[in-house]
């Protein structure tokens, strides 16, 4: 369920004394702690690079060496925002926040030691639990200037209106401004339809029709509250000033201060955000808090802004828009929409999530509240009004995009996404669950839905009224898969953690050092915590990722606690065990790890199911393009939902969906083979394509892991035609 509410946790920083490298953190109540900043000037240099340095043609070998490196970014960072008494408020008040269902926003206020602004906290990592508190809707980060402002949250009577800029002066280098404007009108009927969010593009991007159109909306009492600008920004040197290009009478570039655009919105008390959609529009002068374009509105008046620390990829300029305001229209707060936006932008463009910064005024709380009822029969006004002199219109989109869902094909899909295809056998599995406790293990090769249909059973343990636990294995923190007493340990703290159990942390912790036994630990603690949970619901544990264990030595004393746990229910008597249920998905068969759980093999998609996908996109295929796009991926339901995307997007015309060539599958079998290149594969998939076999077990596992073999080793066989096809050739 998304955030609606935060709770406030303020770092303030400063310097221990004038001479000294050492800062201070302070949380009040008197935690504090010290640090020293662990970048010098070369070194962010190099991170502003790795941030905007985009997406490369294969893709997730390279992001994953800068994600790598982002982690390292963020470890460092993560300890000089929270650490020792610091630390633990953080975590004290964290536990509060969630137990009232609310998010817990960190503010940093560098007011003390403003050269700390150039750092980007948007990348601290939580090493401990493995994730940035920036892509998490429960700790958003936002930078907190010290100027006074309004508390209260303004209360939108209808509409909110937002005020785009689009800005493409005819001396500078062409951006995607018409397509990003172009992609939020054409989703806005289907994806925001009847939301309380309304779109206006200003005919002539010039400062003075800017100022004209405000004061005409404010004089006819349908003010704006949002001011967008999509165009270039630049830090003007000489002036230590961040400026926007807007345009002059010509259409060439006029740079518009960031003390100019805030005497033009200052007096209009309804705008309460704005949203800067260009390069370095959140960057200031070390030393000058209020330096950049976003940081100078805010200290003018305006409650918040948002901008951008480092040049920023017209790719990820556009996804950004189109997300944001998705989840503003949504409801959400400004937090949690940014959060929404940063997710979108790290599952395709990289790293380029951390670029966008918010910036807020000491005392604002929620920026502003949208309407309960969104106003009848009122379409937002979306219609641009173009100077046909300075641009042509854009053309009309096709009719399959309007109204279209638009969710990129990354990670499981929920149950509740128009995406979403239940296939024939969904209901009578998920239907064992209505009875005694079931363990299930969901078996089938990388790309075939496993994670989605997991997320089917956490539905419906919902709905059942149980306590579903999804723990990812893969994304334990730290040295778990090195170490079988850590993985153990952690596994169980996970769990703890997951049933809002954290006081039994401290108990699990002493329980490892006082018993050898990985397995005895696991089940005594896991009986404890079944014993000990408010009213013994029962838990639907549902374990995502199973196949990082399968080349670890300790495969199988893991492998054994889940058959304990399985064996140890007795319908018959009141045991904690009959109220646990377990989901695993695995690409391994489970007889072959030991498992005596249901077995649920996933097939391929049906081409009847194909076609419902096709249907959910609003059929940008014909059913012939879908037929030959079907045979050539084998039904394989990522790679549809890949193509389809495309095709929808207008990026891969629709004859060319069902070709290896076309874009999205070629990016693909890129990024696949560099995977095989960099796990070391290529020897085992060269004695796939002579023999049909691979003798090598762990590396059979990468390879059917990855989706490009299937379960059978004998022999072994390529998932589809389109892999048998590209391997063969390389």
């Amino acid at each position: 369920m998304p955030i609606d509410a935060y709770e406030n946790f303020d770092v303030r920083m400063r310097r221990e004394s004038a001479r000294s490298r050492n800062y201070v953190v302070d949380a009040g109540d008197g935690k504090t702690g010290r640090f020293q900043p662990p970048f010098n000037s070369d070194r962010l240099e190099n991170i502003e690079i790795l941030a905007r340095s985009g997406a490369l043609p294969s893709r997730r070998v390279a992001d994953t060496t800068r994600e790598e490196e982002a982690r390292k970014i963020g470890s460092a960072l993560f300890p000089c925002l929270l650490n020792g008494e610091v630390l633990a408020a953080w975590n004290r008040k964290r536990e509060t926040a969630e137990k009232r269902d609310r998010g817990l926003r960190l503010r940093i206020c560098c007011g003390g030691a403003p050269e700390l602004f150039d750092l980007p906290w948007e990348y601290a990592w939580n090493s401990g639990e493995a994730f940035h508190l920036a892509q998490d809707e429960r700790t958003p980060i936002v930078r907190c200037l010290d100027v006074g402002g309004s508390s209260k949250a303004a209360k939108v009577p209808d509409l909110l209106r937002v005020l785009v800029v689009l800005s493409g002066p005819k001396d500078q280098r062409t951006l995607e401004g018409t397509q990003e404007w172009k992609r939020l009108t054409d989703q806005w009927p289907g994806s925001f339809e009847g939301k309380s969010v309304s779109l206006q593009l200003i005919e002539k991007p010039t400062a003075e029709a800017v100022n004209t159109e405000i004061e005409r909306a404010a004089e006819n009492k349908e003010p704006y509250h949002v001011f967008h600008f999509i165009g270039h920004g630049r830090f003007n040197e000489d002036t230590s000033e961040g400026e926007l290009l807007f345009e002059d009478r010509a259409g060439k570039s006029d740079p518009v201060s960031a003390l100019k655009l805030g005497n033009i919105l200052r007096g209009h008390s309804q705008f309460r955000l704005a949203v800067l959609n260009a390069c370095e529009g959140g960057r200031a002068a070390v030393g000058d808090p209020y330096g950049g374009v976003a940081q100078r509105l805010v200290q003018q008046g305006l409650p918040a802004a948002i901008g951008m620390q480092y040049e920023i990829p017209d790719a990820a300029a556009l996804r950004f828009s189109e997300s944001f305001y998705r989840a503003i229209a949504a409801g959400r707060p400004v937090e949690g929409a940014l959060t929404a936006a940063r997710k979108a932008m790290s599952s395709v463009d990289g790293l380029e999530w951390a670029i966008p910064v918010l910036y807020v005024r000491t005392n604002t709380s929620r920026i502003f509240t949208l309407p309960q009822a969104p106003r009848a029969k009122e379409p937002p006004r979306t219609e641009p009004v173009w100077d046909a002199e300075r641009s042509p219109a854009p053309q009309t989109a096709p009719s399959f995009l309007v109204g279209a869902p638009l969710e990129p094909p990354t990670g499981a899909l929920a149950t509740a996404s128009p995406l979403y295809v239940k296939r024939k056998f969904e209901d009578a599995i998920v239907s064992l669950m209505n009875g005694n406790a079931v363990s299930i293990a969901i078996s089938a090769p990388g790309q075939s839905g496993r994670s989605t249909f997991l997320g089917r059973l956490r539905e419906e343990a919902h709905q059942l009224g149980r306590k579903p636990v999804w723990l990812d294995l893969a994304a334990l923190p730290g040295d778990s898969l090195r170490d079988a007493k850590e993985f153990f340990r952690e596994f169980a703290r996970q769990i703890a953690g997951k049933l809002g159990m954290n006081n039994f942390k401290t108990a699990i912790d002493q329980r490892w050092a006082s018993v050898d036994n990985n397995i005895t630990r696991c089940q005594e603690c896991m009986q404890n915590l079944l014993e000990s949970l408010p009213g013994k619901p029962r838990v639907t544990l549902l374990l995502d990722g199973a196949d990082c264990l399968l080349g670890v030595p300790f495969r199988r004393d893991f492998f054994a606690l889940l058959n304990i746990w399985h064996s140890e229910r007795r319908p018959a008597e009141d045991v904690p065990w009959n109220r646990l249920d377990i989901g695993l998905a695995t690409s391994e068969e489970p007889l072959r790890l030991g498992l005596k759980f249901f077995a649920v093999p996933l097939p391929p998609f049906t081409l009847e199911e194909a076609t419902k996908l096709n249907e959910a996109y609003c059929s940008p295929l014909t059913d012939q393009q879908l037929n030959d796009l079907w045979k050539l991926v084998a039904g394989r339901p990522y790679l549809l939902q890949t193509c389809l995307y495309s095709a929808r997007l207008g990026v891969t015309p629709a004859h060319d969906v069902g070709s290896s060539t076309c874009y999205p599958l070629c990016n693909e079998l890129g990024a696949l083979l560099s995977q095989v290149q960099e796990q070391n594969l290529s020897a085992g998939l060269k004695e796939v394509i002579e023999r049909q076999r691979c003798s090598d077990e762990a590396v059979f596992c990468g390879l059917r892991a990855l989706g490009i073999v299937g379960q059978s080793r004998l022999p072994v066989q390529f998932t589809c035609r389109l892999y048998s096809d590209y391997f063969r050739s390389v």
